[in-house]
């Protein structure tokens, strides 16, 4: 007959020893106070950089350092920005609910840099630079840079299909 104390009971869906199943914690190794950011409005700064969608521009860079981030994630940064652009084609009265909108893309994409694997932290960095230079109060000051910050997510997500990403 078996013997079942309680003190000889397992629990064989139990794991001792999770460690190995965390990602690791730690610093995205990001300097933010190394990015330019633009400190003007966007629909001004891309109209006077208009090379800027051109391949071989910074937007095709861009898309570059991040192609293998993988199309899902890049979606994500690409909808809320969608939204934002939605929200003040609704109503302009709407456009500081817009541009919140569209600064949640900032810890949103620091979440996602934080949970990344070390091997993926780096890629993450590149497009989290990417929206820390072109997202702020100086750069987001009316519709129309909601609209221009659509158009140039929208540029390096095509050139991140061109490029193959993943």
């Amino acid at each position: 007959m078996a013997n079942f104390t309680t003190n000889s009971y397992t629990n064989r869906n139990a794991r001792p020893n999770q460690s190995h199943n965390r990602r690791p914690q730690g610093n995205s190794n990001l300097d933010f106070t190394s990015i330019q950011r633009i400190e003007r409005p966007l629909s001004l700064y891309y109209a006077e950089n208009q090379d800027t969608y051109l391949i071989d521009g910074p937007l095709y860079r861009t898309a570059a350092s991040i192609k293998s981030l993988s199309s899902s994630q890049l979606r994500k940064v690409l909808n809320l920005t969608k939204e934002a652009l939605a929200i003040v084609k609704h109503s302009e009265q709407d456009f500081d609910k817009a541009k919140t909108r569209l600064f949640m893309l900032l810890p949103m994409m620091a979440y996602n840099t934080g949970r990344a694997s070390n091997k993926e932290k780096e890629i993450f960095n590149h497009l989290l630079a990417f929206i820390y230079r072109n997202v702020s109060p100086e750069s987001i000051q009316s519709p129309s840079d909601i609209q221009v910050f659509d158009q140039v997510i929208t540029s390096v997500v095509a050139y991140h299909k061109l490029l193959g990403g993943k």
